[in-house]
């Protein structure tokens, strides 16, 4: 298996979700190109009473396109690879826009470029956390697992 990088903005405590973010109803925006595990993760989280996921997409050009103009701004926004398949000016806009969003957003990915500058990362090995600090620590430990 190969190892996966996840950023998170925030730091959200071991407490439940609704009590970290003061509301009765967290409002997520999901992101993902697999409809199959889009549609599954969504039926997860809308299980858990105090959470709804308000936006599905399928890439990271669909999350801005829904910012732009939504009425309702998620609390968290969950994003697997949001760069995937995109032409190197949409990646460069999903990557600006996601360093200047006052949401908290989860970024799940193997574009190194995208974390860099990430003020913590999280590394994935085979199913458990082996690093979490900053971006240039933690990129360096990817680096040394992917040689």
């Amino acid at each position: 298996p190969e190892a996966k990088l996840l950023d998170v903005r925030h730091i959200i405590r071991a407490q439940p979700l609704h009590s970290a973010f003061n509301m009765s109803t967290i409002k997520i925006l999901l992101a993902d190109d697999e409809p199959l595990f889009r549609n599954g993760i969504a039926f997860l989280l809308q299980r858990e009473t105090d959470m709804e996921v308000i936006f599905e997409a399928s890439n990271g050009i669909e999350v801005l396109e829904y910012l732009s103009g939504c009425t309702t701004y998620p609390d968290i926004i969950i994003m697997d690879e949001p760069t995937n398949q995109l032409d190197l000016r949409n990646r460069n806009l999903v990557e600006r826009t996601i360093q200047t969003l006052d949401e908290d957003v989860i970024v799940v990915t193997h574009d190194l470029a995208l974390v860099a500058d990430f003020p913590r990362v999280l590394l994935f090995h085979e199913g458990t956390i082996v690093h979490d600090g900053p971006a240039a620590e933690t990129i360096g430990h990817y680096l040394k697992l992917a040689a």
